[in-house]
Order: C-alpha cells, then sequence, then structure tokens
C-alpha cells in the first residue's frame, strides 16, 4: 500500500530528475561544443592574421636592410671619392708652392 505508493512517487520524482539532468547535460554539451568552435575559429583567424604580419614583418625587415647595405656603400663610395680629390688638392698645392717658391727665386736670380 502506502510503502509501494511512496516508492512508486520516489522512482517518478527521480526519473523527472534524470531527464531534467540529461537535457541540462546535453545542453551544456551542445554549449561546449558551440564555444569550443568559436575559440578555434577565432585561434585560426588570428593565427593567420599573425602569420601575414610576420611575413609581411619579415619582408619589410629585409627591404630595409638591402636599403641601409646600399646606403653603405653609397657612403663608403663617397668617402673614397672625398678623400681621393683632398689627396688630390693637397698635391696641387704642394705643387703650387713649389713651384712658385722656385719662380721667386728665378725672378730674384735674374734682378
Amino acid at each position: 500500500g502506502a510503502w509501494e505508493l511512496h516508492y512508486s512517487n520516489q522512482e517518478i520524482q527521480l526519473r523527472k530528475k534524470a531527464d531534467k539532468n540529461k537535457e541540462l547535460l546535453q545542453k551544456h554539451q551542445s554549449q561546449s561544443q558551440d564555444l569550443h568552435s568559436l575559440v578555434r575559429t577565432a585561434t585560426n583567424s588570428l593565427e593567420s592574421v599573425l602569420e601575414t604580419h610576420r611575413q609581411s614583418d619579415s619582408r619589410k625587415t629585409a627591404e630595409r636592410q638591402a636599403d641601409l647595405q646600399a646606403q653603405c656603400k653609397n657612403t663608403g663610395t663617397f668617402t673614397e671619392l672625398l678623400s681621393s680629390e683632398l689627396h688630390a688638392r693637397d698635391s696641387d698645392l704642394a705643387n703650387y708652392f713649389f713651384n712658385s717658391g722656385r719662380d721667386e727665386k728665378d725672378t730674384s736670380v735674374k734682378k
């Protein structure tokens, strides 16, 4: 009688709770899968953006390095040309003063 009714009510309550828990578990699993999918999509997108930036940075770094090497080469060439020109002018001045001094001696000897 009473015991069977109590047992039956408890069984009904436990089945309802089990069904509710099963529904909640499925809902949470579905939400977890959706969230995992979103995280994976965002991660892939970020990795793609980072790779694009890395390639761009690498290319720009190589370009700047080539520009810098060209500037260094140009500076070295300019330095060599300037040094050569200064030596030539130094030689011109030395010859001028040497010849100028010789001309003065010749002029003073003729007087």
